[in-house]
């Protein structure tokens, strides 16, 4: 089903109109008033005209285009999961991280991986095996956290890991203590 600019738009192609010919501008816009009759007298006719597929349309195009730069590496799984279940998914994982108070902290594919199965057996719904989106689901919430907290995944380098950081941190923390006690 086209919408009325992508009708005209393809009318206008198929009968080769110049809309910048100022020459034949009143019959370049009788020819778009046609087509504007054509669309709603023929092209929409009871039968074609079902505005479920019409209203799920747009509502993918707002979708489509709220997440075009929120969630770069994930938009083509939230567009396919909601086309599927008719759940905006990223909505979802966004409230249940608003719970987790260190999200903010998570910085490698692994903190991702361990929220994405923890959102998969607490999420309830009955529809889909949601185990089977937990990759998915793993690189939304990254996505997610560079959004909400700008870049996700370079904090730390890839070579540290928790024990590393924690080892680290606790180190720095001595020596803190250690020049607060001279």
């Amino acid at each position: 089903m086209l919408t009325i600019d992508e009708y005209i738009a393809k009318l206008k192609k198929a009968d080769k109109l110049d809309e910048f010919d100022i020459l034949k501008q009143s019959e370049n816009m009788a020819a778009v008033m046609k087509y504007v009759m054509s669309y709603f007298n023929e092209y929409l006719t009871m039968e074609t005209y079902d505005a479920e597929i019409i209203k799920q349309k747009h509502t993918l195009d707002k979708l489509r285009e709220e997440i075009q730069n929120r969630y770069p590496k994930s938009k083509d799984f939230i567009l396919n999961f909601y086309l599927k279940y008719k759940i905006k998914i990223d909505k979802e994982i966004e409230k249940w991280t608003e719970n987790i108070s260190y999200f903010s902290f998570f910085y490698c594919k692994e903190d991702f991986c361990l929220a994405a199965k923890s959102f998969c057996t607490s999420y309830k719904f009955k529809e889909a095996n949601m185990e089977e989106y937990e990759s998915e689901i793993a690189t939304l919430i990254g996505d997610i956290k560079q959004y909400k907290y700008g870049r996700a995944n370079t904090m730390l380098p890839d070579a540290m890991t928790k024990r590393n950081v924690s080892h680290h941190l606790s180190e720095g923390l001595n020596c803190f203590a250690s020049t607060l006690k001279l």
